[in-house]
């Protein structure tokens, strides 16, 4: 079971839209629990650390959300695939800017 992104009008669901990015859990887990980066640094990234938790992100905060994760991105260098899932959250991030959406990650 992935954890999904989905840019929504609003986030009270239900989700029917394709996710626009998908986590495996290794992959979750490799950000997370990998000990590559210090979580607490990154509070909108931290809503993301309970795989099972719903995270929403609101247009307010793209912008410091975008920085977190340009921040991240070095310390998984040796982790392409990683590093991949994290430009793609990053692209998925500015789409959600442009349109003036919201995020939603569900683990359903």
């Amino acid at each position: 079971m992935p954890l999904d992104l989905h840019i929504v009008e609003t986030a009270a669901g239900p989700f029917k839209n394709r996710p626009v990015l998908q986590f495996d859990q290794d992959t979750h887990g490799e950000v997370f629990y990998g000990g590559k980066i210090s979580i607490e640094h990154f509070p909108l990234l931290g809503r993301l650390k309970d795989y099972y938790e719903d995270a929403i992100y609101v247009p307010g905060e793209f912008c410091t959300l975008k920085k977190e994760v340009l921040s991240i991105l070095p310390a998984f260098g040796d982790l392409p695939l990683v590093q991949a899932r994290l430009k793609e959250f990053f692209t998925g991030v500015e789409e959600a800017e442009r349109s003036g959406k919201t995020i939603v990650f569900v683990a359903d």
